[in-house]
């Protein structure tokens, strides 16, 4: 991959949100917290938010926050 420096890669951590927490979005996040990036979730169903939060994620109940 051109410009990718693996030693940075490790190193770097993100701050993202991600918006939509179904099957997809849920599975995005829960990736990105185990590899040691913050991501606020959020979604407008309250049991997807839930379901980020019980897998140790962060959730957000609307978009303005």
């Amino acid at each position: 991959m051109q410009g990718y420096i693996p030693a940075l890669a490790k190193e770097a951590s993100m701050h993202m949100g991600m918006v939509g927490l179904g099957r997809m979005g849920l599975g995005m996040a829960r990736r990105l917290g185990r590899d040691g990036h913050t991501c606020i979730g959020f979604d407008p169903g309250a049991a997807a938010r839930m379901a980020y939060d019980q897998a140790g994620g962060t959730t957000v109940p609307s978009l303005k926050d």
